[in-house]
């Protein structure tokens, strides 16, 4: 048996580009195409679909098939049926598959992220499990075992009952027994591991390019005092990576569209347009009433005024695009509520 690891061509880094999915997309096609059947294991259910759906664009729709637990019985024995029939270029599988189903002969099996899985896969299923239960289900060594618990620390994912878990991971022969061998008891009693969240939690650069998005729809221009009503937001410079990619690949602009505030400034291109064509309008008198508790409350941040608090019950107006000073606002709330 042939053992081999490979990683990207590109410059490694805390998150997998598109770039580098397309390299290992392509790499698994040339060595599909090299081999009578092929299987690829993946660490989620919904890495299976994704992976799925780009190999067969490279290799035909009908040469790929999915295998996890989300699929019906009768579409995961389908799957396995044409895998072992020799129908099937490639089958994309999670854990499920190890269960002791017979698909025939592989000629190769391809594995995309780390082994820790195994561990983590064990755990989604179970919840939290002790050491030796860990090592019992999922059929590993002590020491795969031990590794894999160690990545799942590192990475984050995983937490324990108390300190003596990871103390036993330092010292394994905490685990083993002291006195004669009969009566011979662990000198510290360690808890149960869990993983913090499921394998198919949102990951965080999508979840950060969402928030990116949520901020360009709502503001137009996104820049950094444009958000200081903002609650509950990643960090600027987890926005700002994002907002970078976001003008890399052409979706967004990246300029200087609002003078007089520091930073890089990002905004959609239906944005500038309208930023433009305002330029060419006369004033209109049309008066905007805003609640202080709304993010676009930002007299005294963004536009000049006297900052307004932001409570419920209080409002701002604007006429023109300029804040009105507070003698003139009490006129303008009422014919809103008249309204």
């Amino acid at each position: 048996m042939d053992l081999a690891i490979e990683v990207p061509r590109s410059e490694l880094g805390p998150i997998t580009t598109n770039e580098m999915w397309d390299e290992i997309y392509n790499r698994i096609a040339e060595l599909a195409t090299q081999h009578r059947s092929t299987l690829v294991f993946v660490n989620t259910r919904r890495l299976t679909e994704r992976v799925a759906l780009h190999l067969g664009e490279r290799l035909g729709k009908n040469a790929i098939a999915t295998h996890h637990g989300s699929l019906s019985r009768r579409l995961r024995l389908a799957a396995e049926k044409k895998l072992k029939a020799g129908e099937l270029c490639s089958m994309v599988a999670t854990g499920s598959l190890e269960l002791g189903i017979d698909i025939g002969s592989i000629d190769l099996v391809c594995q995309i992220g780390s082994p820790r899985s195994i561990s983590a896969q064990f755990l989604h299923r179970h919840g939290a499990s002790f050491f030796t239960d860990i090592v019992r289900g999922t059929g590993k060594l002590k020491a795969e075992v031990e590794t894999a618990l160690w990545e799942l620390v590192a990475a984050g994912p995983l937490t324990a009952d108390g300190f003596d878990n990871l103390r036993a991971l330092i010292d394994p022969k905490r685990r083993a027994g002291h006195g004669k061998a009969r009566s011979a008891r662990p000198r510290h009693s360690a808890g149960r591991w869990s993983l913090l969240y499921s394998d198919d939690a949102v990951d965080r650069p999508r979840a950060v390019e969402a928030t990116c998005w949520m901020l360009l729809r709502r503001y137009g221009v996104v820049f950094r005092d444009v958000l200081v009503r903002e609650t509950l937001l990643p960090s600027w410079r987890e926005l700002l990576i994002t907002l970078r990619r976001l003008e890399d690949r052409g979706e967004v602009r990246g300029g200087r569209f609002v003078s007089g505030f520091l930073g890089e400034q990002f905004a959609l291109p239906v944005a500038v347009e309208s930023l433009r064509a305002l330029h060419d309008l006369p004033p209109s008198g049309e008066t905007i009433a805003v609640s202080a508790a709304d993010p676009l409350n930002l007299v005294g941040i963004l536009v000049p005024g006297e900052r307004v608090s932001a409570t419920s019950g209080r409002f701002v107006a604007f006429r023109d695009g300029v804040a009105l000073p507070p003698e003139e606002r009490p006129g303008i709330l009422s014919m809103a509520a008249a309204r």
